[in-house]
C-alpha cells in the first residue's frame, strides 16, 4: 500500500494519492479533494497487459485548480509520475513513485517551490 499525503502551503488544499499494485494487476487510485472538500475527483487506472501508459487529467469547478497526474510503467520497472498544481500554480507537489523490485517499492517525494506566505 503506498499513501501520499500532500499538502498545500496554507494546509486548505489536501491532495490524496494512493498507489496500489497487485502482483500482476496494477491499480491506480487516485483521490483528489479540493480546499472546500465539495468537488470529489475519483479516477481509477487500470494498466493493461501490453500497453501500461495512463494519462489523467482533472480540473476543478472554477477551472483555476489543475490536477495533472501522469502514470507511466517502463516494462520491467514501475515508474509512477505524477504533479499537482495548486491554484496559483506557485505550489507545486512533485512526487516520483520507483519500484525497484515487485514486492518492495521506493517512494520518493521532493517538493519543488514551496513559498509559505502569510497575510492576504
Amino acid at each position: 500500500h503506498h499513501h501520499v499525503k500532500l499538502r498545500s502551503n496554507k494546509g486548505k488544499d489536501h491532495h490524496h494519492v494512493k498507489l496500489q499494485s497487485n502482483k500482476g494487476k496494477d491499480h491506480h487510485h487516485v483521490k483528489l479533494r479540493s480546499n472546500k472538500g465539495k468537488d470529489h475527483h475519483h479516477v481509477k487506472l487500470q494498466s493493461n497487459k501490453g500497453k501500461d501508459h495512463h494519462h489523467v487529467k482533472l480540473r476543478i469547478n472554477k477551472g483555476k485548480d489543475h490536477h495533472h497526474v501522469k502514470l507511466q510503467s517502463n516494462k520491467g520497472k514501475d515508474h509512477h509520475h505524477v504533479k499537482l498544481q495548486s491554484n496559483k500554480g506557485k505550489d507545486y507537489h512533485h512526487v516520483k513513485l520507483q519500484s525497484m523490485q515487485h514486492h518492495e517499492e521506493k517512494i520518493i517525494m521532493r517538493e519543488g517551490k514551496d513559498h509559505h506566505e502569510r497575510g492576504d
